[in-house]
């Protein structure tokens, strides 16, 4: 045996050094192609998984590219070769490696992507503006590229004129920002509180910070079509009910005392989800490059 294998088993040898192949399932894979197989996954999971997760707010061309190249990249480095003879001269194990960068590529795209949707309140909040003092007969426009609001002290959510509307399997719930004791129905309301799965069909309502008597703030959310669109209905339900009436621009806000701590929370998070998928990836990509060295030869290193 090569002493240089006893050693250190992941050493790169040269082709005079190490000549031997190791199969996989069926395909015959050279050594020095092992790294490509098995390395390029975990590196284009891990490339893939932070563009997306950090630059997709910013700039979303840069992750799509990314992925385009790594894409191509592990299409031109893993198509396999002819191993059996025949007009295809390739079985349907010899495409694994291939298949294997097409799913991390594809896992690492949907998970960024999910850490994205996560971060918009935070986005939203560190790169917004700040406005305080505002009050319910602020025209909208005014908040247009607003991420925390702050409502003047004699504004409070009322919450008994909430409603609820169920878009299977999510409940859409939306309740007025007012001012104290004074819900006119002559006086379109411009500013309501929104959350899912947080009310009754008509007069509870619970999302985020409703409960607590000392919210005066909210975090402007930035919704897509459908999203704005449910809660538009959920608005529009809660005014048909209490005779109010919707604005025709309404904002949309999470109710909360401290906006800028929920979004700590949301940062946080995907945070932690980062680490723990990089950690599979790094614990996957170990096992599958052990398991593709000759056994043999694996074997007879634990036995010394």
């Amino acid at each position: 045996m090569d002493p240089m294998f006893l050693t250190n088993p992941f050493a790169t040898h040269s082709k005079k050094e190490y000549r031997r192949s190791v199969s996989f399932g069926g395909a015959i894979i050279e050594h020095t192609s092992l790294n490509i197989s098995v390395r390029l996954p975990y590196v284009m999971f891990v490339l893939l998984l932070m563009s997306f997760t950090i630059l997709h707010h910013s700039t979303p061309k840069v992750p799509w590219i990314m992925a385009i190249f790594l894409l191509d990249a592990s299409l031109i480095l893993n198509f396999p070769s002819r191993s059996k003879p025949g007009l295809l001269g390739r079985g349907g194990s010899d495409f694994i490696p291939l298949l294997v960068c097409v799913f991390s590529g594809t896992a690492a795209i949907a998970l960024g992507l999910y850490h994205c949707s996560i971060l918009e309140p935070w986005v939203s909040a560190r790169h917004l503006r700040e406005h305080s003092g505002v009050t319910t007969t602020m025209p909208t426009a005014a908040v247009k590229y607003a991420g925390v609001i702050h409502f003047a002290g004699d504004i409070t959510l009322a919450t008994g004129n909430s409603a609820g509307y169920v878009n299977w399997p999510e409940t859409y719930c939306a309740a007025p920002v007012v001012l104290k004791n004074d819900l006119s129905p002559s006086t379109p309301i411009r500013y309501w509180a929104v959350g899912t799965g947080c009310c009754d069909h008509r007069g509870k309502f619970w999302c985020d910070g409703a409960d607590d008597k000392n919210a005066r703030g909210g975090l402007r959310l930035t919704l897509t079509k459908q999203l704005d669109a449910n809660y538009h209905r959920a608005a529009r339900m809660a005014a048909a009910a209490h005779g109010l009436s919707v604005s025709e621009n309404p904002v949309f806000v999470a109710w909360s005392e401290d906006p800028r701590s929920m979004t700590r929370s949301a940062l946080w998070l995907v945070i932690f989800l980062s680490f723990l998928w990089t950690l599979i990836a790094t614990v996957c990509c170990f096992v599958g490059h052990m398991s593709l060295y000759d056994r043999q030869q694996l074997m007879r290193l634990l036995r010394l």
